[in-house]
């Protein structure tokens, strides 16, 4: 996510969970030193219309990450 958000993982992991409605995870929970490689984890385990709706909100977040 780096290319739309300079915010750190959790940051936008939260951003995105409260502002767009589509929730991840900060991978750097993973890590015992945090590392934020800015990449966040997505579950896909979701029904096909329920994941086009999610990335549609993320397409057309209006700049809010």
């Amino acid at each position: 996510y780096e290319g739309i958000s300079s915010s750190n993982d959790v940051q936008f992991a939260r951003n995105l969970t409260e502002k767009v409605k589509v929730a991840v995870i900060p991978v750097s929970v993973f890590y015992a030193d945090k590392t934020d490689n800015k990449v966040v984890r997505f579950c896909f385990a979701k029904e096909d219309a329920e994941l086009e709706e999610a990335a549609y909100r993320i397409r057309n977040r209006n700049a809010v990450l």
